[in-house]
């Protein structure tokens, strides 16, 4: 990921790696965390990310108790917003 580059006045982008999965929406926090969520309403997190391997290696699955449309991270704490739109708040 290291050589992904964006181009400001017209967009392109070179150097893409494929990330297997159905997200329909990602975030990623200033600590360089990174969640995602799929179509389904369930939430994952990036796992294995390093300064060796910053695109990191795995996903796992984060358990809600509602199906979640978005979610934002900082912090430490991330907050999920469900489907009806109740906004919750998680902390590691």
């Amino acid at each position: 990921m290291g050589d992904l580059k964006v181009t400001p006045n017209t967009c392109n982008i070179s150097g893409w790696k494929n990330f297997p999965g159905a997200a329909v929406m990602a975030e990623v926090g200033t600590d360089g965390n990174i969640y995602v969520v799929n179509r389904y309403g369930k939430v994952y997190q990036r796992t294995g990310i390093s300064p060796s391997v910053p695109q990191g290696t795995d996903w796992v699955h984060i358990p809600m108790c509602l199906p979640i449309k978005h979610v934002s991270y900082d912090l430490g704490k991330l907050w999920p917003v469900t489907k009806g739109g109740i906004i919750m708040q998680c902390s590691n």
